[in-house]
């Protein structure tokens, strides 16, 4: 289990999945892409594709929303 549980350590955490309030943690230097989804109660679904790009030695967070 230490390398599997190591492995996971290097995981991206997201926090807030089911609010409207999505907390990414633990996320290394580098871009990553995020597809959010939505369903309202009569399941009417929309998404966004979210680029997140975190830069070295900064604590600023660059994203860009691209609407589907």
């Amino acid at each position: 289990m230490g390398i599997i549980n190591d492995l996971l350590a290097l995981l991206p955490t997201l926090q807030g999945t089911r609010t409207s309030q999505l907390l990414l943690s633990n996320l290394e230097v580098g871009d990553y892409m995020f597809t959010l989804k939505v369903t309202d109660a009569a399941n009417q679904v929309s998404t966004a594709d979210i680029h997140v790009y975190v830069k070295p030695g900064t604590l600023q967070l660059s994203f860009f929303n691209k609407q589907n």
